[in-house]
C-alpha cells in the first residue's frame, strides 16, 4: 500500500499529531507499506520510515515559533510523483481542501483526520469573530474527502452538529510499554527535590493559552494538602505561566523518551485543564503510567476517564471545581489512590498503538476498495 500523509506539523515538533504520525510510520514500516510525508518546511528532511517532501511556510504572528503552510502547487507535484493509493490529511487547517482537490485530480481516495480544535482556539487568540468562518472552512475541506476520522465520540457529535459528513471515531493510542508504572523512579523525584512521601501533581502540555493552565495555577492556590507541582512542556506562554504559579513549581521544559516516561510514572496525580482537546493524548499517557487523572468533562476525556474510578472529571473553565477535585484526590487514602492507579493502567490497555493502527489500516483498505468501482466507472 502506498500512503501519502499531508500534515502541517511534523518532527522535530512535539505535539499529539506528531506522536500519532511517528507511530503510524513505525507500524507501516514494519509491514512494508510505502509512505510519503508532505509537511511544512520545518520538517526533518529525512526519515528512516518514509520519504519527506517539504512545503514552503510562513511565520504565524500570533504564536511564537509556529509557522503556517499555505496551499501551493508543490503539494500536487509531490503527490503526483508518489502516486499514492490513498491520501490522508492529518489535522490540517490550510492544506485540507487542496489535498482533497489533488486526490480528485489523481483519482485517489482521500481521508481526513480532525485532531486540532481550530474553531475553539479562535477565542483564545482574540479571534472569536472568525469562529463561524473557521467552521465553514473546515467543513468544506473535510466534506470534500471520502471520510473524516476524529478521536472521540464527543468530537464526532460536535462535528456532526456542524454538518460534517461521514465522520467516524478513530481514537488515539499509547505505547503501553514506554508509558508504564514500572518506570516510577524515586531517584528522579529526589533529583528534583521531591520527597518520597510528597504527592507529585503533574501536567504535560504545550504551554499555550488554549491549554487553560492558568486555571491550574488558580486551583492549586486553593489546595490545602501538601504537594509538589511539576509542569512538563514549553511554549509561548511559559514566562507568563511561571509568574502565575507558586515559585516552587518545577518547569522541566520538553521531555522525551524515557525521561518523559519517568516523569509520568513518578507522579501521583495528573491534571489537564484544557477544554479544547479532541482527544487528550497526554491524559492517556498518564493513565498508562498508572496515574489517576483530573480533566475537564469535554472531548476525549469523556472516553478515557471513568469518574471516580480512574480519575475525576470537572466542569470546564472552573478553577474552583478543579481545586475541589485536586483536594479530593490529595486527601484520599493510599489504598484509594492505589485502586485508582490500577484502574487507570487497565483503561490504557485497550488503546495500544497496535490496536489503533490496525483499525486505521483496515480503514485504508476499505476506502481504497470502495473507490475502485468509482474509478473504473470514470475510466469508461
Amino acid at each position: 500500500m502506498r500512503i501519502a500523509i499531508v500534515t502541517e506539523t511534523f518532527e522535530p515538533q512535539i505535539n499529539g499529531v506528531v506522536t500519532i504520525l511517528q507511530q503510524l510510520l513505525a507500524y507501516a514500516h514494519q509491514r512494508s507499506h510505502e509512505l510519503l510525508i508532505v509537511g511544512p518546511h520545518s520538517s526533518t528532511p529525512q526519515h528512516p520510515h518514509a520519504s519527506v517532501a517539504q512545503l514552503r511556510g510562513l511565520r504565524f504572528p500570533l504564536y511564537d515559533g509556529l509557522s503556517i503552510t499555505p496551499p501551493q502547487s508543490a503539494l500536487f507535484k509531490h503527490l503526483q510523483a508518489f502516486q499514492p493509493d490513498v491520501i490522508h490529511t492529518f489535522g490540517t487547517l490550510l492544506l485540507g481542501h487542496a489535498s482533497a482537490r489533488a486526490g480528485q485530480r489523481l483519482g485517489v481516495p482521500v481521508i481526513s483526520s480532525y485532531h486540532s480544535h481550530f474553531a475553539a482556539y479562535t477565542s483564545h487568540y482574540r479571534l472569536g469573530a472568525l469562529q463561524a468562518l473557521t467552521w465553514w472552512w473546515l467543513r468544506r475541506a473535510h466534506n470534500a474527502t471520502q471520510l473524516t476520522l476524529c478521536p472521540s465520540t464527543t468530537t464526532r457529535r460536535e462535528l456532526t452538529a456542524q454538518h460534517f459528513r461521514n465522520v467516524e471515531v478513530w481514537p488515539g493510542g499509547v505505547d503501553i510499554e514506554r508509558f508504564s508504572p514500572a518506570h516510577r523512579d524515586l531517584a528522579w523525584r529526589r533529583a528534583h527535590g521531591i520527597a518520597d512521601d510528597t504527592p507529585l501533581v503533574l501536567t504535560v502540555s504545550r504551554l499555550a493559552a488554549e491549554k487553560n493552565l492558568h486555571l491550574l495555577a488558580q486551583a492549586l492556590k486553593q489546595v490545602h494538602s501538601p504537594y509538589q507541582a511539576v509542569i512538563v512542556g514549553d511554549g509561548p506562554a511559559r514566562t507568563q505561566l511561571a509568574a502565575q504559579f507558586d515559585p516552587q513549581t518545577i518547569f522541566t521544559g520538553y521531555l522525551r523518551g524515557h525521561d518523559l516516561a519517568r516523569a509520568y510514572a513518578s507522579a501521583d496525580l495528573f491534571v489537564f485543564p484544557s477544554a479544547s482537546e479532541t482527544f487528550g493524548q497526554v491524559t492517556l499517557e498518564a493513565l498508562a503510567a498508572g496515574v489517576p487523572a483530573i480533566a475537564t468533562a469535554t472531548g476525549g476525556a469523556l472516553d478515557l476517564i471513568q469518574h471516580g474510578q480512574n480519575g475525576l472529571l470537572v466542569a470546564p473553565n472552573d478553577a474552583s471545581a478543579l481545586a475541589t477535585a485536586l483536594q479530593q484526590l490529595l486527601s484520599s487514602s493510599p489504598a484509594e489512590r492505589r485502586a485508582m492507579a490500577q484502574a487507570a493502567h487497565r483503561t490504557a490497555q485497550s488503546f495500544s498503538w497496535s490496536n489503533v493502527m490496525s483499525q486505521l489500516f483496515n480503514t485504508y483498505a476499505q476506502v481504497i476498495s470502495a473507490a475502485q468501482p468509482q474509478l473504473a466507472a470514470l475510466a469508461l
